[in-house]
């Protein structure tokens, strides 16, 4: 590849990078069934990520929400009878299912 090329596709990936997650679309629901049904929930945005979190109560789902965060850690954490598992993505629509 000559360098006027790689020059050119390195801009091209920085530019993406750097903006496309000012465009970046989440849906957005509480109480929601997975996978996510695109036609029954909203879609919010600009987001900097989309994140899906659900709680779980002797293996049962007690709820799950998505939506459009401003940050989001990823995490399996356990309590006595209860699970909370957070999912994050980086991509537009991304959060359909954990």
């Amino acid at each position: 590849m000559n360098r006027n090329r790689f020059v050119n596709l390195v801009s091209f990936l920085l530019v993406n990078f750097l903006y496309g997650g000012l465009a970046l679309q989440c849906y957005e629901c509480v109480n929601c069934e997975l996978p996510i049904d695109p036609q029954s929930v909203e879609v919010r945005g600009p987001c900097t990520v989309c994140g899906i979190a659900q709680m779980q109560e002797n293996q049962t789902v007690v709820t799950t929400v998505a939506g459009c965060w401003a940050n989001c850690n990823a995490q399996d954490t356990n309590f006595d009878f209860s699970r909370l598992i957070v999912r994050c993505c980086f991509a537009d629509l991304c959060n359909i299912f954990i």
